[in-house]
């Protein structure tokens, strides 16, 4: 394991040092992967670009049930999505948290940071934007998800994670940092978990800044 971890760091700092892209992901799984492979494909139409690409594979594919659309309903039992995206070269953000109805909370992050004054927007004001910003609302849940919540209520909501939060994150490394994320979280998170998390990570940019 350490071997590993050191051959990651060497490859890490050889590339940063060539003022070469790298991309690092959370996750080893087949899809993350999938992802990496996608945002290195598209480092031609710019870094954070290709970042929001990576990430948008994730939700497509709903890597390993826990990103994207019909997985990890909230203890409300709805699937709601959350993203983030960095440029620290601009110093700009853009970010959803509780996306409700919508599938692609990377690309109206990007679409935040982008066309508003704003760094986030949350729940139904989130999703009124990216309607108007021409993505489908749709429901996201499937009966998958429900019974998913079904047989969780049947637990007497058994076993819980109000402290536990997951994100998948890509991040690209050159002395720049750029960086999207998604929180998966776990099933049956409280929906407000998701964004203190956010918010908690666009105070700590903005205060480094």
């Amino acid at each position: 394991m350490w071997l590993q971890f050191l051959s990651f760091a060497i490859q890490i700092f050889l590339s940063a040092s060539l003022l070469k892209p790298v991309v690092v992901n959370t996750w080893g799984s087949k899809d993350f992967q999938q992802a990496n492979r996608n945002a290195l494909g598209s480092m031609y139409a710019g870094r954070l670009y290709a970042l929001v690409e990576g990430l948008s594979t994730c939700e497509r594919l709903q890597c390993d049930t826990t990103v994207g659309y019909d997985g990890s309903p909230d203890e409300n039992g709805e699937t709601t999505l959350d993203a983030l995206i960095v440029d620290g070269n601009g110093v700009r953000m853009g970010a959803v948290a509780n996306l409700h109805r919508i599938k692609d909370a990377a690309r109206v992050a990007w679409a935040v940071m982008n066309y508003t004054k704003h760094t986030l927007l949350v729940g139904e004001s989130a999703t009124r934007f990216a309607v108007q910003m021409g993505f489908r609302e749709e429901d996201i849940s499937s009966n998958v998800s429900r019974a998913m919540i079904s047989d969780w209520r049947s637990r007497n909501c058994q076993p819980n994670f109000w402290q536990e939060i997951d994100g998948a994150t890509i991040s690209s490394l050159d002395f720049l940092l750029f960086g999207v994320s998604m929180i998966a979280g776990r099933r049956w998170s409280n929906p407000l978990s998701c964004l203190c998390l956010i918010y908690c990570c666009i105070r700590q940019f903005c205060g480094n800044q």
